[in-house]
């Protein structure tokens, strides 16, 4: 038994620096780029909470807040031009569906867009990839 113990303690430290690798709260820091095609966009975690997301049409800035170890609080202001676009495609669907046979057709499903955004997400990151579960499922790629 006793020449098992030197093996068996070593064996235990392995497994236990094994499970001290990095945590999402370190793993999340640094830019993140969309892995959707048709929402090019980034995102970008700062270590002390702040939240910079950005596409070609312009960047806002905000902030995070852990809940626990998995899931995350975050707030930011879409950039004016994003807002008005989604703006004016939700105009456009509302207008389009009034003037429709029925009423208000598929409009009913929209969400009218809002400028300030506040979510709460699940948080898993694996491989490089980051995947935020919150009102919808983004993936992104350390970027």
């Amino acid at each position: 038994m006793r020449r098992l113990a030197g093996p068996l303690c070593a064996l235990a430290l392995v497994f236990t620096a094994v499970g001290c690798g990095p945590n999402n709260k370190d793993a999340i820091i640094g830019k993140w780029n969309s892995a959707d095609e048709k929402d090019k966009h980034s995102v970008e975690f700062a270590k002390d909470g702040k939240l910079t997301w950005s596409n070609d049409k312009g960047s806002a800035e905000g902030k995070y807040t852990w809940v626990d170890d998995k899931t995350i609080e975050m707030e930011y202001e879409l950039p004016e031009a994003v807002y008005q676009m989604q703006k004016e495609a939700f105009d456009q669907a509302k207008a389009m569906a009034g003037n429709l046979p029925g009423g208000i057709g598929g409009v009913a499903n929209m969400v009218e867009p809002v400028k300030k955004i506040k979510d709460k997400a699940t948080v898993e990151i694996k491989d490089g990839e980051l995947t935020l579960k919150g009102n919808k499922t983004l993936k992104y790629k350390k970027g």
